[in-house]
């Protein structure tokens, strides 16, 4: 399962996305919120108003630190799981610098926004 995050105007069926947006697996966009401190947010959702002002200084507080500690998005590993007569799972990891990588395209997208009173949406 995915995530696609877009931005544009209007609202509910009416929405019309600027773009195709960015896509991300589930687990990544957990994360991503997660490092922007939405910790309790749906898989599906909007952010406008306010809402779109605080995730953009959020999301330029998180890009600070990663430029000035590499160290935080440092990727992560293959990590194949298997247990005896049990499915395979492998989780592919990260590149390196996948986070500031996607919380880039985000800040863009969000100040897209802002700049029409547009909205952030995901699902």
């Amino acid at each position: 399962m995915s995530v696609t995050v877009q931005a544009g105007l209007g609202a509910g069926r009416s929405f019309a996305a600027f773009d195709d947006g960015m896509n991300v697996s589930n687990g990544n966009f957990f994360r991503i919120m997660t490092l922007l401190g939405y910790e309790d947010v749906d898989c599906c959702g909007e952010l406008r108003g306010a809402a779109l002002t605080e995730l953009l200084a959020k999301v330029d507080f998180v890009l600070t630190s990663i430029a000035n500690m590499p160290e935080l998005d440092g990727g992560t590993q293959t990590i194949m799981h298997q247990e005896p007569g049990k499915a395979r799972m492998i989780d592919c990891g990260l590149p390196e610098g996948y986070f500031y990588q996607r919380l880039s395209t985000m800040e863009c997208m969000v100040a897209q926004a802002l700049s029409v009173n547009g909205a952030i949406v995901w699902g």
